[in-house]
């Protein structure tokens, strides 16, 4: 575990019985976030299916990504899978994106898949 991870959870479990009497609030996951990527010359943080995050809270997760961008010592990319949703590509339209569709990687997926049979 990371040293700042490590750190931050001694001191959030101080005075309590466990772990499991205490969550982070969400600031504090991100500010911890910040401290690992720091520790490192350069960080990629992968999230998958950020479609499935709750509507409400997709924007607070979007602004959690750019505040650990920006507040970084370190380069930080972030890479974010997700079907379109519109709130999602309202919020991802200043940054650059990649759009895939299922239908541009089809004949990829018919070659891997042909040739893992030959093998």
């Amino acid at each position: 575990m990371p040293d700042p991870i490590r750190q931050r959870y001694e001191t959030s479990i101080e005075g309590f019985g466990g772990y499991q009497d205490h969550l982070w609030a969400s600031h504090q996951s991100r500010d911890a976030l910040v401290e690992v990527t720091n520790a490192y010359d350069s960080a990629i943080d992968v999230k998958d299916g950020l479609d499935e995050v709750d509507t409400a809270e997709r924007q607070g997760l979007v602004d959690s990504f750019q505040h650990i961008i920006i507040q970084s010592d370190s380069l930080v990319k972030v890479f974010i899978t997700s079907r379109n949703s519109m709130d999602i590509v309202m919020n991802m339209e200043h940054i650059p994106n990649i759009y895939i569709k299922a239908e541009d990687n089809r004949d990829d997926i018919s070659n891997f898949i042909y040739e893992s049979l030959l093998h």
